[in-house]
């Protein structure tokens, strides 16, 4: 098996729009805080994304067959790779495919500027998506597990960025601190009452409303360093934070993008320079 880790730091990153060899399918895994995320490349573009639980201890062949991607892999597909979690990507290398070649992307591989030592390789991914779609300088807000902001100038340089608990740990962190019931829906853009008359909807309000306030902070700051600086929300909560941010604060505008596939991209522009750097020699 193929196992090569893509170190390369140059400035030069190909653009996504279709260069390389866009005939040539690949798979691309992010192994993140709390669950797998997966995206089959082609011809340039993505073919078809989706997310999973992680890896058991108890994993077999068997069971991962049951992965709508797991058959791709046992064909030869390329695989790459970036996990915030040694112990899934040791779970995975233990059963991929002889097969299937799988390069593992570090922090050394982003071709970004000014990264502090134990930067986050998922915000460095998604900081290139973002970038590379909808331009430099730009803001990331990424309401995963975590809700991170994340900011680079036009010259790709992080500008910095900060990270507090997501909506759906803050909940958690309720349920299991207090005798407060667990209560997240990711699917509910809608606001929910800000003076709420049942514990769960004031739950909902304590953490959104709150972190709403946060996020329109950053971005008010962020405008005035940067005020034709694109915006990007991602992540799980993404969408049900820029809606919920355009509904109580529009004076900040309306030119944010919710792309959900931003790490993706941030994966694609990597692997699509490899490739061409490999095709020049």
């Amino acid at each position: 098996m193929i196992r090569l880790e893509y170190d390369s730091r140059e400035e030069e990153v190909m653009s996504l729009a279709h260069q390389g060899d866009e005939r040539e399918a690949w798979l691309a895994i992010a192994l993140g805080n709390s669950r797998l995320h997966w995206a089959r490349f082609e011809a340039g573009a993505i073919a078809a994304m989706g997310h999973s639980p992680h890896f058991r201890a108890s994993e077999t062949r068997a069971s991962l067959a049951q992965r709508q991607w797991w058959s791709w892999l046992r064909s030869g597909m390329p695989l790459i790779v970036a996990s915030v979690v040694p112990q899934q990507l040791q779970l995975l290398c233990q059963f991929l495919p002889e097969t299937s070649p799988m390069y593992s992307l570090t922090t050394d591989s982003l071709p970004l500027q000014g990264l502090y030592p134990g930067f986050g390789l998922d915000r460095g991914l998604a900081g290139l998506g973002a970038g590379e779609r909808w331009g430099f300088p730009v803001l990331v807000v990424d309401g995963g597990t975590a809700l991170t902001l994340t900011g680079f100038d036009g010259g790709r340089s992080l500008v910095g960025g900060a990270i507090a608990p997501g909506v759906a740990l803050q909940s958690r962190a309720l349920w299991e601190g207090t005798a407060l019931p667990q209560t997240h829906n990711s699917q509910d853009l809608g606001l929910p009452s800000r003076w709420a008359l049942e514990t769960g909807e004031a739950i909902r309000s304590g953490i959104i409303y709150t972190l709403l306030a946060g996020v329109e902070q950053f971005i008010q700051s962020w405008y005035q360093r940067f005020p034709d600086s694109a915006v990007v929300f991602t992540g799980g909560d993404g969408a049900m934070l820029a809606a919920g941010l355009g509904q109580l604060a529009p004076e900040l505008g309306s030119d944010w993008q919710v792309d959900p596939e931003v790490l993706f991209w941030g994966m694609a522009a990597i692997w699509t320079h490899k490739k061409t750097v490999q095709n020049k020699q």
